[in-house]
């Protein structure tokens, strides 16, 4: 006869009942957990999103018709933040558009940006 051993629930410490290698005593502690242990790995990926969504909102707020001239300045009073985008197009030319998803910008001369919407064909 096998000896019956008590076992804890690895995220609130409760009695587990059940097969031999269960480790939650139920589906909510196993959930809490593993959410918790994504929390913390995740951190950085919440940051930088959150940071490419305000960007992303900004340009989309200023760039209504889909093309638009204005000051570098209005982009910094927003707390536009220019180290972080999607990705970049380069043209022929050159020229370097900073795009977040399908909102870009171009920095011109005189701190003027031209923003712009990049037409999707996906």
């Amino acid at each position: 006869m096998q000896e019956s051993r008590s076992r804890n629930c690895k995220s609130c410490g409760g009695i587990v009942v059940g097969r031999s290698d269960k480790i939650f005593c139920s589906s909510d502690c196993r959930t809490e957990y593993h959410n918790i242990q994504n929390r913390v790995k995740h951190k950085y990926l919440r940051q930088v999103n959150a940071i490419l969504k305000r960007n992303y909102n900004i340009l989309l707020s200023l760039n209504e018709s889909g093309k638009t001239k204005l000051k570098k300045e209005t982009l910094e009073k927003r707390q536009f933040n220019f180290q972080y985008f999607t990705n970049t197009y380069v043209t022929k030319k050159g020229m370097i558009y900073v795009f977040i998803y399908d909102q870009g910008y171009l920095e011109l001369s005189n701190n003027v940006i031209a923003l712009v919407k990049k037409e999707s064909y996906i």
